[in-house]
């Protein structure tokens, strides 16, 4: 798995190093950036997977508040309205 994460990186840093949006070549001006691109996703991919793998999940667990997540905020009281 790591060594899908090294070429992702290899793959993307010199994308970046040798793209040139400026370049009369398509290559440096297209092609080059999309790999940029490609490669991000799939950096954020993997880390997805990774995360997947490990049982990380982005819930908390509430501790007692509001079901909106506010707890003891209400949004009113304090400040005299500017006046």
């Amino acid at each position: 798995m790591i060594r899908s994460l090294l070429i992702i990186v290899l793959i993307g840093g010199t994308s970046f190093v040798y793209t040139d949006i400026d370049s009369s070549s398509v290559f440096y001006s297209g092609v080059l950036p999309l790999l940029v691109l490609l490669a991000l996703v799939a950096a954020a991919l993997w880390f997805v997977l990774l995360f997947h793998r490990l049982g990380v999940t982005q819930t908390t667990h509430s501790r007692g508040g509001e079901p909106g997540g506010f707890g003891d905020f209400d949004g009113g009281g304090g400040g005299d309205g500017g006046c």
